[in-house]
């Protein structure tokens, strides 16, 4: 299954596009109750995975901890970066303070969601000759110096490559084996809808009729459903601050 550049920027950054309005009432502890950046929770190792191919002792910076696990900020820094070049089109350094602090703190967000996806989806793994073949289907698609070329663009090394490819087909899997067990009622839909249309009617794009669009809707919805019910029984601990 041969799967273009486009594809694996567009899984690296926007999965979560839809999915990032999570509920209010997650179990995320405060400022007060958060341990000083550098300490992970007990119980957790220094030299655990966090689940998302990055080690937990990079010089104690570390942004979040979900369910003991960590965020680095070297993980936060390394996709804010990649979120500016690929959404807005410019180095984040070119961004003024707002744009980055609002670029950050979504991209935090969004990171933290696929901690607690992927932690729940540990059984979708894909195993390494999967994602060896899906790495190597998108070097025979796009050639060795297209390749290179996005590497050096996106300030990525192919461990990275190999490492979104292996989340973003896991948490699909995820999803996909998910939806069945998750259901929404007419207003649901109609929320989403009104959603889509907020967001089309701002972009100046044309708005489709709900009838056309419900299995998107749907599925937008239903993805918003599992995020909010995992992160409403996780235990989440931010150590980002404004102003790095």
């Amino acid at each position: 299954m041969k799967k273009s550049l486009l594809f694996l920027l567009l899984a690296m950054t926007l999965i979560f596009t839809a999915c990032s309005n999570t509920s209010d009432d997650q179990n995320m502890e405060g400022d007060d109750a958060a341990q000083p950046p550098g300490e992970i929770e007990e119980g957790s190792s220094n030299d655990e995975d966090n689940g998302t191919g990055q080690d937990t002792d990079l010089n104690g910076e570390v942004a979040a901890i979900v369910n003991g696990q960590a965020i680095t900020m070297e993980t936060l820094e390394k996709r804010t970066q990649l979120n500016a070049i690929n959404s807005l089109g410019a180095d984040l350094s070119e961004l003024d303070e707002e744009q980055q602090q609002l670029l950050y703190s979504t991209t935090l967000d969004h990171l933290i969601e696929t901690e607690v996806l992927l932690q729940d989806s540990e059984e979708y793994k894909l195993s390494e000759e999967e994602i060896q073949a899906e790495f190597d289907s998108i070097i025979g698609q796009q050639g060795e110096d297209e390749f290179t070329e996005f590497l050096e663009t996106y300030n990525m090394t192919e461990e990275d490559v190999k490492q979104n490819l292996a989340e973003s087909y896991q948490i699909e899997d995820y999803f996909m084996a998910k939806y069945d067990e998750v259901t929404l009622d007419e207003g649901e839909i109609e929320a989403e809808y009104e959603a889509y249309k907020e967001e089309m009617e701002a972009a100046g794009r044309e708005v489709s009729p709900l009838e056309d669009v419900r299995a998107s809707i749907e599925e937008v919805g239903k993805r918003k459903k599992i995020i909010d019910s995992l992160m409403s029984s996780s235990t989440i601990e931010i150590h980002y601050e404004s102003g790095i």
